[in-house]
């Protein structure tokens, strides 16, 4: 009895193993693009830091950056191109100079299309725009540019832009504008609903004049920090001799004027890796 039971339990054990390795080779791969597409609708895009919040169930299959290549493979469950819900093998792979690489667990910055209606994030891949279904993995979405209505004294729009994102502004949209690709979408926010192109384009000669002289009054910085209170720490900071700029250790922050009534503040790092 002893040995039947014994080798029942092997078998189960060597069943419960082959189920557990079988995926890791029967999985499908995915490969995100490396940067938003030019042409097609897919064009409304940003390209989005993505974080891994912590690694439950081994989501890091292996991770590489002892080279000049940083390459990871994470284990996600998706949804590719409005498909069933299935596990994939997520390949990121970035050189250790590239924009956006990442030597952590984190997977770096990916080309973000929006979000689901189960508002989960989308993001292109070399087989098409995949729904990550795993909580743990979304894009990080950390504010920093903000558009202040000067005259009612509100926020309008807040969202995160990276390298060459540029506003487009108006009385009723505020839009980013990559100035590489010279397409306008949406603001990325962490709400439902895909990035969307604007119907006309950004114009570049909409783009944003210096605010030169506000942070020389005092007043203008407190409301500021009134209206947003995570740039607090600014406080403290030292403004430059044209007063659109004001700065702590490498954190910085720069306010500029639209051609409708709205400030924007944009904030960043200048030595930050």
């Amino acid at each position: 009895m002893t040995s039947r039971l014994n080798s029942t339990f092997a078998a189960v054990i060597a069943l419960t193993t082959l189920q557990m390795l079988q995926p890791v080779h029967a999985r499908e791969v995915l490969i995100p693009l490396r940067d938003c597409p030019t042409t097609g609708p897919q064009r409304a895009c940003l390209p989005e830091n993505f974080l891994l919040s912590h690694n439950p169930d081994n989501r890091i299959l292996s991770k590489n950056t002892d080279s000049e290549i940083i390459a990871k493979r994470y284990l996600i469950t998706g949804r590719l191109s409005g498909g069933a819900a299935h596990l994939f093998q997520l390949d990121i792979t970035r050189g250790i100079w590239d924009e956006g690489a990442d030597t952590t667990d984190n997977p770096g910055v990916l080309p973000y299309r929006g979000r689901s209606s189960r508002n989960r994030p989308i993001i292109l891949t070399t087989r098409g725009p995949l729904e990550i279904l795993t909580k743990e993995f979304d894009a990080e979405l950390s504010q920093n540019l903000f558009v202040i209505d000067e005259k009612n004294w509100r926020v309008v729009a807040n969202f995160q832009v990276l390298y060459d994102w540029y506003l487009k502004t108006s009385l009723s949209k505020v839009k980013a504008w990559n100035k590489r690709e010279g397409v306008c979408v949406s603001a990325a926010q962490k709400k439902p609903g895909p990035l969307t192109l604007s119907a006309t384009g950004c114009n570049p000669s909409q783009t944003l004049t210096d605010a030169s002289g506000f942070f020389h009054t005092p007043t203008n910085l407190e409301r500021v920090i009134q209206l947003l209170p995570e740039l607090s720490f600014f406080s403290e900071g030292e403004v430059d001799d044209n007063g659109a700029t004001i700065q702590i250790d490498s954190a910085f922050a720069t306010v500029s004027r639209s051609q409708v009534s709205y400030l924007v503040i944009y904030t960043g790092c200048s030595d930050c890796e």
